[in-house]
């Protein structure tokens, strides 16, 4: 399952070690993507780097591995619940 997202603006390190917490309590695997870069999003460092280089209004897509789309919404929800990140509108 693929969603696209709209970043924010900057995140402070408490919200990628709670965005990290809750990807890492899934059983899937979970990415963020842009363009060629692929972060593992149970990875603290890769979350921490792959955010860092993100600016305002910048698009990423995130991805769960596996069937079903609970796990994805999950996060997309937590994402735009906690951290003000934006669904953009499917085509």
């Amino acid at each position: 399952m693929e969603q696209q997202m709209v970043f924010p603006g900057d995140w402070s390190l408490h919200q990628m070690i709670e965005l990290s917490n809750v990807t890492g309590s899934l059983e899937r695997e979970v990415y963020f993507c842009r363009g060629c870069v692929l972060c593992n999003g149970k990875s603290l460092l890769g979350l921490v780097v792959f955010f860092s280089h993100l600016k305002k209004g910048d698009t990423f897509v995130l991805k769960v591995e596996g069937e079903g789309i609970d796990p994805c919404r999950r996060i997309a929800e937590v994402l735009d619940s906690r951290y003000e990140v934006r669904k953009t509108p499917q085509a």
